[in-house]
């Protein structure tokens, strides 16, 4: 997900049990819950190109 989409700006900064609602175009709702939040690493970059993950401020 990137950052620079409305969802992905939406989860900067969030905290752990934190969460954000929104309604899809398709009229269908979503949540998503932060369950727990880590400071990435340089290992994490390789954990993220396998998962497709992009982290803020990075490039995929």
């Amino acid at each position: 997900m990137s950052a620079i989409t409305p969802i992905g700006t939406a989860l900067i900064r969030l905290s752990a049990t934190q969460s954000i609602s929104w309604t899809a175009r398709d009229g269908s709702r979503h949540k998503l819950e932060i369950v727990t939040v880590s400071r990435c690493t340089t290992s994490c970059a390789n954990l993220d190109r396998m998962s497709g993950v992009v982290q803020p401020g990075a490039t995929a």
